[in-house]
């Protein structure tokens, strides 16, 4: 006699996500795991508009704690503003991001030094990020140093393989503020700043704006232009 198990849910089991609605559905389960079945694009032709998205984890929402592999594919043209998480991700723990690229997305954090925003997360704690990218197209701005073309802010996270080209206000091309055991390798920036102080005077992004290697920040392989 052959006895047949009945298949229950595995840390590897995934669920497609193909479309802008799927997508935003993510918040009603902030702990599974997704994957995209294509890009995800929020172009509103009718509109001739980007379409305004709500994050994925963060301000009203829990943080987003599955994994989500966005399968070589992007999450394109979509604006976020109002949050104090800003991203695709508004705010991920113990999660991990794979595989996704960020284009022609108008991420806007706000403006105090508890606001947080990035290209593809806003606020990552114990997690980790995986080739993913903001690519041209893509402009990520919010508070002096509170914004990355990747990721707003991290602890104990790692960011591996990971490009931005996004054009940013004073911020960081990769992270805006790295706090304690943040581990970046093989990481690229060639962002465009646009940041300037009060008066005008104009301000640099950098590869991390603020960062604190005495808190185990490391960055290995890293090239900004």
């Amino acid at each position: 006699t052959t006895v047949v198990a009945a298949a229950t849910a595995a840390d590897n089991y995934y669920q497609l996500v193909s479309t802008p609605t799927q997508f935003q559905n993510i918040n009603s389960d902030l702990t599974k795991n997704y994957m995209l079945a294509n890009d995800i694009d929020f172009y509103d032709a009718v509109a001739g508009a980007k379409k305004a998205i709500t994050p994925i984890g963060g301000d009203s929402h829990a943080a987003f704690s599955g994994k989500f592999d966005g399968n070589f594919f992007r999450i394109q043209n979509f604006t976020v503003s109002g949050t104090s998480r800003a991203g695709a991700f508004g705010e991920i723990n113990g999660a991990r991001i794979d595989n996704v690229g960020i284009t022609g997305a108008t991420i806007t954090g706000g403006t105090t030094s508890a606001d947080y925003a990035g290209g593809v997360v806003g606020y990552a704690t114990s997690s980790t990020l995986k080739n993913v990218y903001s690519d041209r197209g893509t402009t990520v701005s919010g508070a002096n140093g509170r914004h990355g073309g990747i990721v707003g802010y991290t602890t104990d996270t790692k960011v591996e393989s990971v490009y931005s080209k996004a054009t940013m206000g004073s911020g960081g091309g990769i992270i805006g503020l790295a706090a304690t055991n943040t581990k970046v390798y093989d990481a690229y920036s060639d962002i465009t700043a646009t940041g300037t102080t009060p008066s005008g005077v104009p301000l640099g992004a950098y590869f991390i704006y603020y960062i604190n290697p005495i808190a185990g920040t490391e960055v290995q392989r890293a090239y900004f232009v």
